[in-house]
């Protein structure tokens, strides 16, 4: 069963949505597959896509795995995003090696028709945000979003070590405490 996620973007930034794709790592080997996600005006829509983002792309839409970490990097230009119409049905799948394809997910993009550019802030490989710039409608305000495994492992170490300095702290100023009463003893009888 494809999952569905509901995406709203806009048409005044650089196009960039994050997913994590470290459940399938087990299952195949996504580095050596091409990740594709293709949009249209509807399901039935010929080809050519209206947009197409693709890990074998050089520019435009482009999809970029991190085996490390497991997440996958979907990102366009603003210039290409400027064109964007207000709705549009996608779907992504892995294309293996060996010819099968894998669907991951699928639903529709609404893209707000937003004037304001910042061209001069984006690039043009649409790679220069920081953080998504697309949300998924139910993920976001009241709604956590799950770590990879490997940041969430990273968070309980810092927690952990967080956790530990207080505690380190809290003797080291009970002990500091107790000598300083020690030397005021010595020092007044």
């Amino acid at each position: 069963m494809t999952i569905v996620y509901n995406l709203r973007a806009s048409t005044n930034v650089s196009f960039r949505w994050t997913r994590d794709l470290s459940k399938f790592q087990s299952l195949y080997n996504i580095s050596a597959s091409t990740l594709r996600m293709q949009a249209r005006a509807t399901a039935a829509s010929a080809d050519p896509p209206v947009y197409e983002w693709s890990s074998s792309n050089t520019r435009g839409g482009l999809v970029s795995f991190d085996a490390a970490t497991g997440l996958c990097v979907f990102s366009a230009p603003e210039t290409d995003m400027a064109q964007m119409p207000a709705h549009l049905v996608y779907d992504c799948r892995m294309e293996l090696p060996n010819g099968a394809v894998v669907p991951l997910f699928a639903g529709q993009i609404t893209f707000s028709q937003s004037v304001t550019r910042t061209s001069s802030l984006s690039g043009a490989s649409g790679n220069l945000a920081l953080s998504d710039t697309v949300g998924v409608a139910g993920e976001g305000v009241g709604a956590l979003t799950p770590l990879p495994l490997s940041l969430s492992s990273v968070l309980a170490i810092a927690q952990g070590a967080a956790s530990a300095a207080q505690t380190a702290a809290a003797k080291a100023s009970s002990a500091a405490a107790g000598s300083n009463g020690l030397i005021s003893a010595l020092i007044y009888g």
